[in-house]
């Protein structure tokens, strides 16, 4: 802050005064600090001599030093790869055990921990928990995305007992989401859109492509069956678990493959689709021997001309007849190409559960399949009517027969005394210490416009 004194109280001599006397004490300062410097130089020359020397010291000398590594992070284990098909059935064991004991999530543990035990199942383990009630799929760390991937693979577990599980590998597959139904564009099989050459300055034709919607309406396939609790509490896990998954696998393998391609099997409106082969042009067999074999699978394999994905299907039995049909020097003119799970090219879909009379050709590529998780539940307190639906009164039916079920045909519990051929008889399952198990699969599909499709029939392989 600079002040600006009067002229009247200015005075020259006291400020000269006072000048020479600040310049003489910053004078008299610097000295004074130079001179303890030069006081002090000859003990800072010693002690910096002596540092010098300390490091000459060192470095003509080894030195030695220990060195502590810490052991790298020991790394997770590999996880085995379950099927969701047995992860299912765990999920489903988990929960017969927890309401047979009245229990909660120490018993779901349990029963899940002896169906994977070890770290390389850790992964199966959240997967099977997060499909019961207690570990639902909403929960944070409950692996939801597990729990759906392992609901959808339980088809890719199915492929070994039917042709339906394997030929979601080539047609066009699509989850319904809980929707009605599952709407893909196709082309109708009309129409050209074949490009032209055109000269400059010349128009370009026009052309129109047609194409149609091809629907798949969202139907279910469903069984009850029951367990009574002594076998739940007395079998071993893993005992109870091998049954759960053959009964899922093996029932639902033989269902789907005949409802699907059954081609006697027509669509009723609310109840079921069509089957995949329903409506497909036929052919006889021409027998058993190898030029027979040979004409058959030619006559296969021209009905498929043009055909984008073509498969073949057939039973296991007709699969195993093919690989040992001998030429007539004695030589297996299909085992090499069966082994690649072809014929000429064409992959061969097989299961015990095909029609043992019929060898299918179909393009795949032209067959639109929508499906929604299957869902397995379990009750110790329901009371069932205990009747199938095999057309033998008394018997749950529709008025399409085919072990198919409708409104005007079921049973309730009210019914069962005057069902036709009854009384049916009525259950409950806490009366009866037993636990009912429900499967229930949502699937549909449909056959694509000009679907190329064949039949062969009288099959005797």
């Amino acid at each position: 802050m600079n002040m600006q004194i009067p002229e009247s109280l200015r005075d020259e001599k006291r400020d000269k005064k006072l000048k020479d006397f600040a310049s003489q004490k910053a004078y008299e300062a610097a000295a004074n600090h130079v001179a303890a410097e030069v006081q002090a130089a000859p003990t800072t020359a010693k002690r910096l001599e002596g540092a010098l020397a300390r490091i000459d010291t060192l470095e003509s000398r080894p030195s030695r030093a220990e060195v502590t590594l810490l052991p790298p992070a020991a790394p997770k284990p590999e996880q085995k790869q379950v099927n969701g098909l047995r992860l299912f059935g765990a999920a489903v064991l988990a929960e017969m055990k927890r309401r047979d004991v009245k229990g909660g999530i120490d018993v779901i543990d349990e029963v899940i921990g002896k169906a994977f035990p070890g770290d390389r199942h850790e992964r199966a383990r959240r997967a099977a928990k997060s499909m019961t009630s207690i570990g639902n799929t909403t929960s944070p760390g409950n692996a939801a995305e597990l729990a759906s991937n392992a609901s959808r693979s339980i088809y890719l577990a199915m492929q070994q007992s039917s042709v339906f599980a394997s030929l979601l590998q080539y047609a066009s597959v699509l989850d319904f989401e809980g929707n009605g139904s599952l709407t893909f564009p196709a082309r109708s099989g009309t129409g050209d859109l074949e490009p032209s050459w055109i000269e400059e300055s010349a128009s370009l034709p026009v052309k129109q492509g047609l194409v149609e919607a091809a629907t798949a309406n969202r139907f279910k396939m469903g069984v009850i069956t029951v367990v009574s609790e002594e076998l739940i509490r007395s079998a071993a896990v893993s005992n109870l678990l091998d049954l759960i998954e053959r009964f899922i696998r093996d029932d639902f393998s033989r269902g789907m493959d005949r409802h699907a391609f059954d081609p006697s099997i027509n669509g009723v409106a609310g109840v079921r689709p069509p089957s995949i082969m329903h409506g497909a042009p036929t052919s006889v067999s021409a027998g058993s021997t190898f030029e027979n074999k040979l004409a058959d699978l030619g006559a296969l394999r021209k009905a498929m001309v043009g055909a984008r994905r073509p498969v073949l299907m057939m039973n296991t039995d007709n699969r195993i007849g093919l690989d040992m049909t001998v030429t007539a020097d004695g030589y297996p003119h299909f085992r090499g190409m069966l082994a690649e799970g072809n014929l000429y090219g064409i992959p061969v879909l097989h299961s015990p559960y095909f029609s043992t009379d019929e060898v299918h050709a179909l393009d795949a590529d032209a067959v639109l399949i929508g499906r929604d998780p299957m869902t397995v539940d379990t009750s110790d307190t329901a009371t069932l009517v205990m009747l199938n639906s095999d057309g033998v009164d008394p018997t749950m039916t529709s008025t399409w027969g085919d072990e198919a079920v409708d409104v005007e045909g079921s049973v309730r519990v009210s019914d069962a005394a005057t069902v036709v051929g009854g009384p049916a008889d009525v259950k409950s399952m806490m009366q009866h210490y037993s636990v009912a198990m429900r499967a229930v699969a949502p699937v549909g599909w449909v056959n694509m416009v000009d679907a190329k499709r064949h039949v062969l029939t009288g099959v005797a392989w």
